[in-house]
Parts: C-alpha cells; structure tokens; sequence
C-alpha cells in the first residue's frame, strides 16, 4: 500500500446521502534535530516526499526515536502486530 497523508478514508453511503468511514491509515512522523522526518505507516518508512526506505538504511536516530513510541502508537501505524 502507498504512503498516504490522509489517514482517514471516506466512501459515500448508498443512495449518495452522506460519507461513512471506510478505513483508518495512521501513520506516525519520527524527527530529531539535524536530520529529515520519516514516516511510519502500514510497517513501512517513507521519506518526507514519499519515496518507500528500507530499514537498513534509516538514519541513526532513528531507533531512538523509535523506543519513545508507545506500544499502541507502533501498533497503530503497523510496527507491532
């Protein structure tokens, strides 16, 4: 699945009168000073223009960042099943 800044997804009911909520897609924005923000969603990390980062190649703060998220946020943007 694409990296998506809008979480919510919205479909319209039957009949055309209203929108219900179709799917949820948190997503989670790790920084640190000195160094580009990465995203987190669906388990996978995207850049700030979106382009899909394999976990080696994340930066070093990342992991730090990554052990102040609670265990509900990781769940949330797909780290922890």
């Amino acid at each position: 699945m694409a990296f998506s800044l809008k979480p919510h997804v919205v479909k319209k009911k039957e009949g055309g009168e209203g929108a219900i909520l179709a799917r949820v897609s948190p997503y989670v924005r790790l920084m640190a000073e000195g160094g580009p923000p990465i995203f987190i969603q669906h388990g996978a990390f995207y850049t700030e223009g979106g382009q899909s980062m394999k976990r080696a190649d994340l930066p070093d703060w990342f992991e730090e960042e990554l052990k102040k998220m609670t265990p509900l946020a990781r769940r949330e943007c797909g780290l922890d099943k």
